[in-house]
């Protein structure tokens, strides 16, 4: 009776169901990659994920603003139309940056291109972050209207056509098959969603006059949210541009690696959670809705990563070693290291667009800005004055857990988030029991 009373209860619950079919989307989805990642491990080397790991840092940078951050205005307006509109403009802004930026690589290969960025596979920098851009601005118009099923099948067509691509070009001893097959993952994303959301009718309904209109009424979006997404890409970037010119491009890959594996299940219900509550909150004029949501998943994802969190910190290093083999136990003490970070941005980052709800996005900019300007001086101080790999990344954990905790609580008041104070207590002090552990850990380090 309680199992049939509970299964009803999500059925009656719009947004449990939204999240659940999301979350199944995306673990799928993310499952692949991380099976994936078993036999890629023996596929490439170190460097071919350097090479990876570097141009995907160039590409999440230029995907900031490749749309303006227009593609993030189309869930704000009431009219349909108006949201078809945005993605018209998200797109020829998207398809026009593109182009420029092809022109300058074209005349970057013209002067020997090999002196700017030591890349395989760079050339297809602007095709990959176009079709990022695109399937950006497809996702969100699915999210307008809750086609939350074609988001999860496009989630998982993308991922399987990743890793089939990768792990075959593999085989074939394709040095640039990480970049040829996310690519191709990309394309195929962007096809299965496009085919499920749009229509000829509204596609023959634009109206330029409207676009215009809509170009200064959205204005803030490229005004402050891209500027301050850029300013957190970089951030989040940065270490594997600097890595690279202050290391060999082992250690790039031995990052690139951790970051990327760590990603992928915290992403499994936090890219869910994220588009979820993003959708709710602009609709909603309810604070107290929107508080009570925001609470829902901070708890989920909070309680949730401490688990993996755990493991991480006791026995990374033997855990990567066991699962991608030995030669890579530097990657498990990278994860280590960056593990109590990605725990703080699991349980925020879904929420952080409360700061484009409550139309504080300049406040979202100054503190990415705060973040960059730490990061690359953590980097840069264990690049340059230390010369360790190793100091370099643990003081990107900590800078990473620092800034985390203050947009974690800037957000936590937007949101007018409020919990008793038995569960204050305890998450506090399970907080401050795994950041313990964590920093007993990184204390044998410097006793060795």
């Amino acid at each position: 009776m309680y199992l049939h009373h509970i299964l009803n209860k999500i059925k009656r619950s719009e947004i449990i169901l939204s999240v659940m079919t999301l979350s199944l989307g995306t673990i799928v989805s993310q499952a692949i990659p991380i099976f994936a990642s078993l036999i890629l491990a023996r596929l490439y080397s170190p460097v071919n994920y350097g090479d990876w790991g570097i141009f995907s840092s160039y590409a999440a940078i230029f995907t900031v603003f490749i749309c303006g951050k227009y593609e993030y205005a189309i869930l704000r307006p009431k009219r349909t139309i108006d949201a078809l509109h945005l993605c018209c403009l998200s797109f020829l802004i998207g398809l026009s940056i593109s182009l420029v930026l092809y022109v300058i690589l074209l005349l970057f290969f013209l002067i020997d291109f090999s002196y700017v960025i030591n890349i395989k596979g760079i050339r297809w920098l602007p095709v990959f972050i176009f079709m990022n851009g695109i399937l950006q601005i497809l996702i969100n118009y699915a999210n307008r209207q809750e086609k939350y099923k074609a988001i999860a099948f496009s989630s998982v067509c993308r991922s399987c056509v990743q890793a089939i691509s990768r792990i075959s070009l593999g085989f074939g001893q394709i040095h640039s098959g990480l970049i040829y097959g996310a690519l191709l993952g990309l394309v195929s994303g962007c096809i299965c969603l496009a085919k499920n959301i749009f229509s000829r009718r509204l596609v023959n309904a634009i109206s330029w006059v409207q676009i215009k209109k809509l170009i200064v009424e959205y204005k803030k979006f490229p005004l402050y949210e891209a500027p301050s997404g850029l300013l957190n890409v970089l951030s989040t970037n940065i270490p594997l541009l600097f890595l690279s010119y202050f290391f060999v491009k082992e250690y790039v890959g031995y990052f690139s690696m951790a970051v990327t594996i760590l990603y992928m299940p915290m992403s499994f219900i936090g890219i869910a959670l994220g588009q979820v509550f993003y959708k709710k909150a602009c609709i909603w004029n309810d604070t107290k809705q929107i508080a009570d949501l925001a609470l829902k998943m901070f708890r989920l994802t909070f309680w949730g990563g401490c688990i993996p969190v755990v493991f991480l910190v006791l026995f990374g290093q033997d855990i990567f070693a066991l699962l991608l083999g030995p030669h890579w136990k530097m990657t498990g003490e990278f994860a280590t290291y960056l593990s109590i970070w990605l725990w703080l941005v699991l349980c925020f980052s879904p929420l952080s667009t409360i700061f484009l709800v409550k139309d504080k996005q300049r406040l979202g900019m100054i503190l990415n800005g705060i973040m960059l300007i730490l990061r690359v001086l953590a980097v840069v101080i264990g690049g340059y004055i230390f010369q360790s790999i190793f100091i370099t990344v643990i003081m990107y954990g900590v800078v990473g857990i620092i800034v985390w905790l203050i947009e974690g609580m800037y957000i936590w008041n937007l949101a007018k988030m409020k919990m008793s104070s038995y569960e204050y207590i305890y998450v506090c002090a399970l907080f401050s029991f795994l950041l313990l552990v964590w920093g007993m850990k990184i204390s044998f380090f410097f006793n060795e």
